[in-house]
């Protein structure tokens, strides 16, 4: 369900409250972000709950994406896939 929040971004959406699903989500997420519940609303102006995760890690080792498509960008670019 594509939602637009308080801040006036845009996000996809999708529903669950499978505790074990968020552990695996937290973990694929890693420890440089921390999951938060904000309130969003939809397009038709419903406000609900979701979860976004907030990147608390250090700003110097981040690189840019150009056009925000991270999908697009990783892994080639990820800071966790360091060349050796």
């Amino acid at each position: 369900m594509p939602s637009t929040s308080r801040a006036g971004g845009y996000g996809h959406g999708s529903s669950t409250s499978a505790p074990a699903l968020w552990a695996v989500l937290d973990s694929a997420e890693g420890p440089q972000y921390h999951r938060r519940e904000v309130t969003v609303r939809s397009e038709d102006g419903h406000e609900l709950a979701a979860s976004i995760y907030w990147y608390i890690g250090p700003l110097d080792r981040g690189v840019p994406i150009p056009g925000g498509d991270y999908r697009a960008h990783a892994p080639a670019m990820s800071i966790y896939h360091q060349s050796p």
